[in-house]
């Protein structure tokens, strides 16, 4: 996934849960190049 900072590809998933009654997973991710940390629905 790109950053929503730097847009760089380069990130880690920091936590991942369902959502939206398990119809979605929820990943919280780092960037590795600038630090940011954002959520993205899969």
């Amino acid at each position: 996934m790109k950053c929503t900072s730097c847009g760089k590809d380069n990130d880690k998933v920091i936590d991942s849960r369902s959502a939206r009654g398990g119809l979605a997973i929820r990943r919280r991710r780092e960037c590795l190049d600038c630090g940011e940390r954002f959520t993205t629905y899969e």
